[in-house]
């Protein structure tokens, strides 16, 4: 897992998302100062032509997997991006009470979330996605936060980027390089070492029994690691990578937001939907209700209890 590199903020102009970026209160605004939280966006529930989210836009599986056909956003209403963790955490701390419904803020690499300035390099804190760049900037005027700003995104259609290199053991990737792992809203999940996995690996297929394995740590919800692209894909969808301090170890792919899009519905709510597994191209979806707050209502706090084929759909698709 890689250190960020300092970002450069220079937006380059698009049609429906002029530059330069518009920004929060008056510069000279003392930064998470302004409106208070019951002032905000999100206070009477999602913010007016908010889109989903989620990365559906750049992943050609959750789009198919959407309850509605979403235009793709233009604009990202954010803050960032940041070069190093700490800026960003202390910029998603202040951005929740902004955000414009469930599923927001999302915490995003440029990498993945593509920026139509090509130079800008680090973690977005994204509290809405927008089509119309009117309804992005509202939100940026309510947020009461100095340094919110819209973003203009790259219009690359429904698929990520192709970035074609070699990874470690020799195959050819392509996709973005970096990726942000976020642990999902709820309790905090178990994380194991890369021994350990294998091990759980090779107790499900056999039925064999044995002591309990124990995690490297427990990670609580909303932990984020910024991770490559080759680290990201390193044991496929069933395991997702992560840090126990200064260790590299794997939570289930599920109990993340890895993939994910949390959309309202028609009748009243919300679902997220996540890509649980790919096999033959054919994608398998975890479904679930959400609440208000962003979490899932899941059965015993099971991340998996959702998925279409629990634990992960290896072996075909679903039925």
């Amino acid at each position: 897992m890689r250190n960020f590199v300092p970002a450069t903020i220079g937006l380059a102009a698009l049609a429906s998302c002029p530059a330069p970026p518009v920004t929060g209160p008056a510069a000279g605004a003392e930064a998470g100062g302004g409106a208070p939280a019951e002032a905000s966006a999100s206070a009477g529930g999602p913010d007016a032509g908010v889109l989903p989210a989620g990365l559906y836009f750049r992943n050609g599986y959750l789009r198919d997997a959407t309850a509605r056909e979403w235009p793709d956003p233009a604009c990202a209403a954010a803050l960032g991006p940041f070069p190093d963790q700490a800026a960003a955490d202390e910029a998603l701390r202040r951005a929740g009470p902004a955000a414009a419904g469930p599923g927001y803020p999302l915490v995003l690499h440029t990498d993945e979330l593509r920026l139509a300035d090509g130079e800008a390099d680090g973690v977005v804190i994204v509290l809405g996605l927008y089509a119309d760049a009117e309804a992005a900037r509202a939100l940026v005027a309510a947020a009461g936060l100095a340094d919110a700003r819209v973003l203009p995104l790259r219009n690359d259609g429904a698929s990520l980027p192709v970035e074609s290199r070699t990874a470690p053991d020799g195959t050819e990737r392509s996709g973005p390089a970096r990726h942000v792992v976020r642990i999902a809203p709820g309790p905090a999940v178990p994380a194991y070492s890369r021994p350990a996995i294998e091990e759980l690996q090779v107790r499900r297929e056999t039925d064999a029994d044995g002591p309990e394995v124990e995690p490297a740590c427990w990670l609580p919800a909303g932990s984020w690691f910024v991770v490559t692209g080759d680290e990201l894909w390193e044991v496929g969808r069933e395991w997702a990578p992560v840090r126990c301090e200064d260790q590299p170890a794997f939570v289930p792919w599920t109990s993340t937001l890895l993939e994910t899009v949390v959309e309202p519905l028609a009748g009243g709510g919300w679902r997220m939907v996540q890509v649980g597994d790919v096999a033959c191209d054919v994608p398998c979806f975890c479904e679930w209700p959400v609440r208000e707050d962003g979490s899932r209502e899941v059965e015993g706090n099971d991340p998996a209890s959702g998925c279409c084929c629990p634990p992960a759909c290896a072996g075909g698709g679903c039925s």
